[in-house]
């Protein structure tokens, strides 16, 4: 085990070895089940996340920065944006739609280089995936259910990854996301190892 997760262990308060055992086990399997292809593929996403983020910040209007912020990090539909900011529904649409044209525009040549591709069909797909990672990442969740889920795509992690990474059935963690339960305890010592953070973020949205 590396030094950085040894001494993670350590800073978890727990007296339980076999839940210690169940930390470290899962961060093994993290570390280690996933392949060379998967994690490259996963990387470019994260990064190119990183820099639509960058271009949300310092590259769009005020108008188009706050509303894609609305609709991708708060995950509030259109007519909920609308009624938010008693702007008309249709003005909203084309705020965001050339919100993400800028978006595809900045980035599109991060992306031709990423998949080292001329045909730039993939483009509107990349940049769509990127700022669902992005919210992920950078967006605060409001409660249990969206911050396991931000946290996911937050690594742009399959549930299917996550399963198999934590050893909770794969239904059992989509009715995580979904609200329709709260994770018992081994359930979030293991999803918390798993993600490098602390229970109290995931609980409370917290960080130590």
């Amino acid at each position: 085990m590396s030094e950085k997760n040894t001494r993670n262990l350590r800073m978890l308060p727990i007296n339980d070895e076999f839940l210690v055992d169940t930390v470290a086990y899962s961060r093994w399997v993290r570390s280690e089940a996933e392949d060379a292809d998967t994690y490259v593929r996963r990387r470019k996403v994260i990064d190119l996340a990183q820099i639509v983020r960058s271009v949300i910040e310092n590259d769009l209007t005020e108008s188009q920065r706050t509303m894609i912020r609305m609709h991708y990090f708060e995950n509030l539909s259109v007519t909920q944006i609308a009624d938010k900011t008693q702007v008309s529904l249709s003005s909203v649409v084309k705020t965001i739609r050339r919100a993400e044209e800028n978006i595809r525009h900045a980035v599109q040549y991060v992306v031709q280089y990423q998949y080292d591709m001329r045909n730039m069909t993939v483009l509107p797909c990349a940049v769509r995936e990127a700022l669902v990672t992005a919210a992920g990442r950078y967006g605060r969740g409001t409660d249990v259910a969206d911050r396991l889920r931000r946290l996911r795509e937050g690594e742009c992690l399959s549930l299917s990854a996550v399963s198999a990474g934590t050893h909770i059935p794969q239904e059992r963690l989509q009715a995580l996301e979904e609200g329709k339960s709260l994770p018992d305890c081994g359930e979030l010592i293991r999803l918390s190892a798993y993600y490098d953070v602390t229970t109290d973020s995931i609980l409370k949205g917290v960080s130590a």
